[in-house]
């Protein structure tokens, strides 16, 4: 990331140059970096609400994929945020997204075993029954890492809040 990229501000926590470098150029909300990262995909990496919201403010793609198919929800998911997890999912993130290898947000929360995260996507509709390209499931990813916990919500989950089409 070059010294004043819209995406490192992102991850840094800068909400003044991310403010300035939109204000001079709009588009930059959606730039990728060489990863296919967009300011969302590193602002999720972190537990800097207010960066999110303020790069929900100006209207970003929520479903970009980097380069490997990852969505900013995913990548917020994996990462254990779930106050960005949550912000993502009330600002419309797709709970059920995939990225290239079919899995969702909901894999990636029964791979860390993160039962907050798990049973807010799947109160936001998430697909407990979504299969991977590797045909597995989020229970398989549970019960690989022992989280007896997160076996218990996906064998008798929330009941999913349904959001208006």
């Amino acid at each position: 990331m070059s010294g004043l990229s819209i995406h490192k501000a992102a991850l840094e926590g800068q909400p003044g140059l991310v403010r300035t470098l939109l204000s001079d150029d709009p588009k930059l909300i959606n730039a990728k970096d060489d990863d296919g990262r967009t300011p969302l995909h590193w602002a999720a990496t972190t537990s800097n609400l207010g960066m999110t919201q303020l790069l929900l403010s100006y209207s970003p793609d929520i479903e970009a994929r980097d380069a490997v198919g990852w969505t900013p929800l995913m990548v917020a998911a994996a990462s254990g945020r779930i106050e960005i997890v949550n912000e993502l999912l009330n600002a419309g993130a797709e709970a059920s997204a995939t990225n290239e290898k079919g899995q969702t947000p909901l894999h990636y929360a029964a791979s860390k075993g993160n039962v907050p995260i798990g049973r807010l996507l799947i109160a936001k509709g998430a697909d407990i029954n979504a299969k991977d390209r590797a045909s597995q499931f989020p229970l398989h990813r549970a019960a690989t890492t022992g989280s007896t916990s997160f076996l218990q919500i996906l064998l008798n989950p929330p009941k999913a809040v349904r959001r208006p089409a």
